[in-house]
């Protein structure tokens, strides 16, 4: 299997009009194919999905963009599983290190904060997303949770987990529960290696001789759900991207600093 760093130098090599662009929030997939008319890029084909499977989702907008005519092979995937971050490192973005070594230092950097990102799929936040349960509801569910634990009253409620306790209070069904568990494997990386990316930036302001860095990061689990998932339909993992962070890319060069506010559908607590 391919690392993120493998996977993100593919896409120079890749012609604009040959490329499916989706992106999965958490809660729905959309994709575009792209068409380029010297520097102007237009919209070819476009195709979306609100099943909460992603393998479904998929696989239905890989239809509609089929049956559009469009005949590419290769994918670009923006998902939240991919965090973005800007580190400090004592390199160079003109002498950077060996891959490996600057993997190492990237690593290091970013391995506690994807961890920190990842805490966010909780099935209270996925439930409350997705319109199962109110705010209202996730905390009754959360401070329920906290009061069998102070009690430690193992015998009679056995420190039930929130899904358990959403089922028994009737506020989700069983297939809705295990529909989230989907959602959540797709989220959530296992404890495997930490694939990373990165981008030298400029030099820090009043740190001479460290740089910034943008960097990416998921884990290999998650990188290996998307290529199984282009594998199957014969399709080629192009670039696994961040959902969010991209829209730099579209802001003009600019002297003065500048504050970059990004949203989506997906609502975090």
């Amino acid at each position: 299997m391919m690392n993120l760093k493998q996977v993100t130098e593919k896409l120079s090599t890749i012609r604009p009009n040959n490329v499916m662009v989706c992106e999965w929030t958490g809660l729905s997939m959309q994709a575009a194919v792209f068409s380029k008319t010297g520097k102007k890029l237009q919209v070819q084909a476009t195709a979306n999905s609100d099943s909460i499977d992603p393998a479904v989702a998929f696989s239905q907008i890989l239809s509609s963009l089929r049956t559009q005519g469009w005949q590419g092979k290769n994918v670009i995937v923006l998902t939240p599983s991919v965090m973005s971050a800007m580190v400090e490192l004592p390199v160079s973005p003109k002498k950077p290190k060996p891959i490996n070594q600057m993997h190492e230092l990237v690593r290091w950097e970013v391995e506690p904060l994807l961890m920190q990102h990842q805490l966010q799929w909780t099935l209270g936040q996925l439930m409350e997303s997705h319109g199962m349960l109110t705010a209202e509801q996730v905390f009754e569910i959360n401070q329920a949770q906290k009061l069998q634990k102070q009690e430690g009253n193992k015998a009679e409620r056995g420190n039930k987990r929130f899904g358990e306790m959403a089922l028994e209070l009737g506020y989700v069904s069983r297939e809705q529960a295990q529909s989230l568990f989907v959602v959540q494997d797709w989220l959530r990386g296992e404890d495997d290696d930490v694939q990373c990316g990165w981008s030298g930036q400029g030099e820090v302001d009043d740190a001479p001789g460290v740089w910034n860095w943008l960097t990416t990061a998921t884990h290999q689990s998650v990188i290996n759900k998307w290529q199984e998932l282009c594998d199957d339909y014969k399709l080629q993992l192009a670039g696994l991207m961040p959902l969010t962070g991209n829209s730099v890319a579209l802001i003009d060069h600019a002297d003065k600093h500048l504050v970059v506010l990004e949203t989506t559908e997906f609502i975090t607590t």
